[in-house]
């Protein structure tokens, strides 16, 4: 027999039961078979949670008849085209096991801090007017999944993807001063391409961009349009900090005079690079290899007639032969925020 027990931590709307591609499945595999594991009980429980709550835990235990001798048992769960296994014999995580999973104990991301705001030099060449891009790292996190819908992932379990928001806006100059509603905007999104990350000892590596998950609704106050788009990196999976440098080039926008517009685009001159400083928190001992379980590598327990008490035994106590056949219970945290999962304990 096998027992063992799902705990399911995820938004209340991404139970499964009404929103049913977001929920997550399970499956016991045994050698080459599958057998489904109900999620019914853990979907009503993470349902029945406050709607709009960040996380609501759904918890079922379960037990399995399997073969005796057969080692080959694994607990596989699945969500938004991701699946990943817990062999039930060994208690670890069947590969691929992505390291960045594993960095932060109740999260499938690992959030950093950015360093202040930085600011950008553009110039028109054709008028040879100048003025500065107000901008800054809203947000910088570690994922083993891209943003958008896409269950895109790193060609290695020992990558992860550096996801950033980035938000930039014009000078707010005073009415009546100098250049005031003289600016730049209605820019075209950077491509990921001009811009750069270097990790911490490491080498420096281009952006891609997804302006397609990019919501104006998390945009600046006087949003200029440089930025709108989300940028992600691939980086290794136990980046501690690094730099984010915007490379200078030739973008794409719209002069402003009176806060107003030409209505036409023109060519506008990044004319100097700009960098922010990003840390995220130190790799876990979590990562650390898993420890092998006392019955791995043990003889079986004797079964049938021959573990029955002899004849000749005192009837007041004793074990038998070989001991019990060990029952385990393993608990699995399968987090579903944004449709993600998170971490296999």
């Amino acid at each position: 027999m096998v027992a063992f027990t799902v705990s399911v931590t995820q938004p209340t709307d991404d139970s499964g039961l009404l929103n049913s591609p977001t929920g997550v499945s399970a499956a016991l595999k045994v050698a080459t078979a599958s057998a489904a594991v109900s999620m019914t009980k853990i979907n009503q429980q993470i349902a029945g949670g406050t709607s709009g709550s960040s996380d609501t835990t759904g918890t079922d235990s379960f037990v399995a008849s399997v073969p005796a001798a057969t080692h080959d048992v694994a607990l596989a769960l699945s969500q938004a085209g991701f699946t990943q296994s817990l062999d039930l014999w060994t208690l670890r995580r069947v590969p691929p096991s992505p390291t960045v999973l594993y960095r932060a104990p109740t999260s499938s991301t690992v959030t950093g801090t950015v360093s202040g705001p930085f600011h950008l030099s553009l110039t028109n060449p054709a008028d040879g007017f100048s003025s500065t891009d107000n901008a800054q790292v809203s947000s910088a996190t570690l994922s083993y999944f891209a943003p958008g819908q896409s269950p895109q992932t790193p060609k290695s379990r020992d990558q992860a993807y550096l996801i950033l928001g980035l938000q930039s806006s014009y000078p707010d100059i005073p009415y009546g001063q100098p250049n005031s509603g003289h600016f730049f905007s209605s820019f075209n999104p950077m491509a990921g391409t001009e811009l750069t990350f270097t990790p911490s000892g490491g080498s420096p590596v281009d952006g891609l961009s997804n302006s397609s998950v990019f919501s104006s609704t998390n945009a600046a106050s006087d949003d200029d349009g440089l930025f709108d788009a989300v940028y992600f990196f691939t980086v290794p999976a136990t980046t501690t900090g690094g730099t984010l440098t915007v490379n200078t080039g030739q973008q794409v926008g719209s002069e402003y005079t009176g806060f107003t517009g030409t209505g036409n685009s023109t060519i506008v001159n990044l004319t100097a690079s700009a960098t922010a400083t990003l840390s995220f928190p130190a790799v876990p001992s979590l990562l650390a290899a898993q420890k092998k379980p006392p019955w791995v590598g043990a003889p079986l327990p004797t079964t049938g007639l021959a573990a029955a008490p002899s004849a000749g035994s005192n009837s007041g106590g004793g074990s038998s032969p070989g001991g019990g056949f060990p029952i385990w219970v393993a608990a699995w945290i399968f987090d579903g925020v944004e449709g993600e999962p998170q971490t296999v304990y």
